[in-house]
């Protein structure tokens, strides 16, 4: 299972997650969660086959000049995905519509967006989010940060690290060691 913690930041999108993989038993791993694909931070949960297609066998699309960063993110990048999740046969339908086993928190233009199971993009109004079986856990920590005054608040790669080790402690499912990602600062 999973646990990938996010948190935008003067510009930047920061990432953390566990790194444990479950099957049949728990799996210590090598490959991280959480890539930089293009202009895109991407932290995936859910499938690794489906993750593993995402980081090694997509390449994202561009934006067209003029295009927003939601509809980019909710129609441009969602429509890609789904092509190629459903060309690879990892896009399940039944009565409600399509999904995958997979959600996703993306980092874009310092900006935190989350990836449903059936494709939608959210744009996030909070800085912060968790997602996985340790989710909980980790969003505690985060919502107790983000009410501290700012100049007494740790630094966002140390809150991250707080957040998902709250996860390990207590998600059975969630273990270090614990993986750090950062988005470049928008507009650079």
């Amino acid at each position: 299972m999973t646990v990938i913690a996010a948190l935008a930041h003067d510009g930047q999108v920061f990432m953390a997650s566990d790194n444990v993989a479950t099957g049949n038993r728990a799996y210590q791993v090598t490959n991280s969660k959480i890539h930089q694909n293009g202009p895109l931070l991407i932290g995936l949960s859910g499938s690794v086959v489906v993750s593993d297609i995402i980081e090694h066998g997509w390449t994202p699309p561009s934006r067209a000049h003029g295009e927003s960063a939601e509809r980019f993110l909710a129609w441009t990048v969602s429509r890609s995905l789904r092509t190629l999740l459903r060309e690879q046969a990892h896009v399940s339908t039944d009565r409600d519509g399509e999904y995958v086993n997979l959600n996703a928190l993306i980092g874009y233009e310092g900006r935190l967006y989350y990836l449903s199971t059936e494709f939608s993009v959210l744009s996030l109004t909070a800085p912060f989010e968790a997602i996985g079986c340790g989710s909980d856990y980790a969003m505690g920590v985060l919502y107790a940060y983000s009410r501290m005054d700012g100049a007494a608040r740790p630094s966002p790669e140390e809150q991250l690290t707080r957040a998902v080790e709250a996860a390990c402690q207590f998600d059975v499912h969630c273990a270090p060691p614990i993986h750090h990602h950062a988005s470049p600062r928008s507009g650079t």
